[in-house]
């Protein structure tokens, strides 16, 4: 689980999902959004993760703001960081290496290469070559194990998806859409749409970030069944409306979401939208919508399709999450050969300066 730090705005980049691996770098990590945005590459275990927190650190020291994108493989390491400094200027650090694989779109001029393997002693892991392709060829073996489990973990969902939205009352929906826009005052805007993922699952299981929750001023928790279809209507008005949003795919099914941030209405301030699969956790001020309402299977061999299928998604998922356990193991063994060929003090006397040339 990532380090929760209250008030840290914590988000992923990407997403292992049903339907491989999906990033969402080209929209979070656009050139044209920053000032100067540097691209960090090197292996495990270089301190990629490290120095971009040292630059959020510089940053909220002088009074800015940082946005933390966690892997969605390993959420106790950082993807990249979006800074946003006192003076206006906004800063980019992310993760280029695989799967992301991010090279400069603006070279020079705002994107920057900082290349961490130059601080490793290539000799030393030139003997230990034999250890590391097989270490590296056993991760890409579990992937390929967890992409299935995912696969399939999805293909099962899907079933109950389409029995759930063949059952929904359709007008119905919209028509509580509607009261709640009215209730809350969803403004126009210009449209714009953000992503931002509070939902993952890695080597550590999966995590989900309450940071739409934290920021918001009101808060609507989703229940039930049918939740998918309630997002789905509702991320649609709010594109006729062209409020300005902020949008949470969801990890399984990175063609739903799990989560709607509107960042201006006129009565209910900031306004997050999310998916409660709990409902104990729902606190007393946040505003319950049971999707029940709208979603209900009354056809008893419906309903009994609906858990089967559920419990063959849920044992793929579990499955998924015990070949992301060996992933790990072999993660942190290419992670510490990477460490003992580093030079740190080098690593950490550059970076210096290079943060020092940024603020």
């Amino acid at each position: 689980m990532a380090q929760d730090i209250l008030g840290e705005k914590k988000y992923f980049a990407a997403a292992n999902s049903g339907t491989g691996f999906q990033s969402y770098y080209k929209y979070i990590f656009d050139s044209n959004k920053f000032d100067s945005l540097i691209i960090i590459k090197g292996g495990s275990g270089t301190g990629k993760s490290s120095f971009a927190r040292k630059l959020a650190r510089e940053c909220e020291k002088r009074g800015g703001q940082t946005e933390y994108f966690y892997c969605s493989s390993d959420p106790a390491s950082l993807d990249g960081v979006i800074l946003t400094l006192s003076d206006g200027r906004r800063i980019a650090a992310l993760d280029g290496t695989a799967p992301h694989m991010r090279d400069t779109e603006l070279p020079g001029c705002c994107d920057v290469l900082h290349d961490t393997g130059k601080y490793w002693n290539v000799s030393a892991l030139a003997q230990r070559r034999e250890e590391i392709e097989r270490y590296v060829k056993e991760r890409k073996e579990r992937f390929k194990d967890v992409y299935c489990h995912l696969s399939a973990a999805l293909a099962a969902e899907r079933v109950a998806d389409r029995i759930i939205e063949k059952n929904t009352d359709i007008p119905k929906l919209d028509g509580a859409v509607s009261r709640i826009f009215k209730k809350i005052g969803v403004r126009e805007g210009k449209g714009t749409v953000e992503y931002r993922l509070t939902d993952s699952i890695g080597m550590r299981g999966r995590v989900r970030f309450n940071t739409f929750c934290e920021r918001a001023d009101t808060v609507y928790r989703v229940t039930g069944a049918g939740w998918k279809i309630f997002f789905s209507r509702l991320i649609a008005a709010i594109s006729e409306k062209k409020a300005d949003t902020v949008l949470s795919p969801y990890f399984l099914d990175t063609e739903s979401f799990c989560g709607v941030f509107l960042t201006d209405t006129a009565f209910g301030g900031r306004v997050a939208f999310v998916r409660d699969e709990c409902d104990d956790t729902c606190q007393n001020e946040d505003r319950i919508i049971n999707t029940a309402r709208f979603s209900e299977v009354k056809e008893k061999q419906e309903r009994r399709e609906i858990k089967k299928v559920q419990k063959l998604s849920e044992a793929s998922l579990l499955s998924a999450e015990e070949s992301f356990s060996e992933i790990r193991g072999l993660h942190f063994i290419l992670e510490e050969i990477y460490s003992e060929a580093m030079d740190f003090k080098r690593k950490d006397r550059e970076e210096k300066a290079i943060i020092d040339a940024l603020f």
